[in-house]
């Protein structure tokens, strides 16, 4: 039995001011405090929906008593479960497993080739370069940065593991990463969302994933 759970939601059914407010109300205290600071309303439903996934992924935990702490990973005491949540554009995503988990998912957007010399290693750069056109190299960077994303927040470092301190490899069935963070093994899972929207999945451990997104309503 998969021990990993993706799951997707379309933030934009949110716009329903009684459906927001709804689903605010069932929030924790913590949730609310997130939404509340963010400035736009489009930013406030993505968090919201963010809430609405975490809250599905570790049904039976409770929300409230999350533990933050600067760029590491978000837990529960006493939870055996790992988390993690993402979002961009219109679309929330969560992820949980028995194994640490990463996720990430990202809007695909123009692209300056500046961000990919910075944060990309030489042989990633070239996987772009040779993707194609202009569309296909914006569609490779955004697989690639999902991939990288996945992986830092997988191993808990977070945005204070460089991302062009390891490299995401396309060679085989499956991304693989070539690293020396830890000694462990990381598997992928990746897919297109909408076809302007790039989603993958990072878990700690040696076997292939076989997982596919379960897309949440709210009604």
């Amino acid at each position: 039995m998969n021990s990993t759970k993706l799951y997707v939601l379309d933030c934009d059914a949110l716009k329903d001011g009684e459906l927001y407010r709804r689903y605010y109300e069932a929030m924790p205290q913590v949730r609310k405090n997130k939404i509340d600071k963010t400035k736009f309303d489009s930013d406030k439903r993505l968090s919201l929906g963010a809430g609405i996934l975490l809250k599905r992924a570790l049904d039976g935990f409770d929300t409230s008593k999350i533990i933050s702490k600067e760029f590491k990973k978000p837990y529960i005491e006493g939870c055996p479960l790992s988390f993690n949540l993402s979002h961009s554009g219109k679309y929330a995503a969560a992820a949980v497993s028995k194994s640490n988990v990463g996720c990430d998912i990202q809007q695909i957007t123009p692209i300056s080739d500046k961000v990919a010399k910075r944060f990309f290693c030489p042989s990633e750069q070239e996987l772009i370069m040779k993707a194609g056109n202009e569309e296909k190299q914006r569609e490779m960077f955004f697989r690639l940065w999902t991939l990288k994303e996945s992986f830092i927040k997988a191993t808990g470092d977070g945005m204070s593991l460089p991302l062009n301190e390891f490299c995401i490899s396309l060679d085989g069935d499956t991304p693989s990463v070539e690293q020396a963070v830890n000694d462990k093994k990381y598997s992928f899972s990746e897919f297109g969302i909408d076809d302007n929207y790039r989603l993958a999945v990072c878990v700690e451990s040696g076997e292939k994933l076989n997982i596919a997104p379960e897309i949440i309503t709210v009604k």
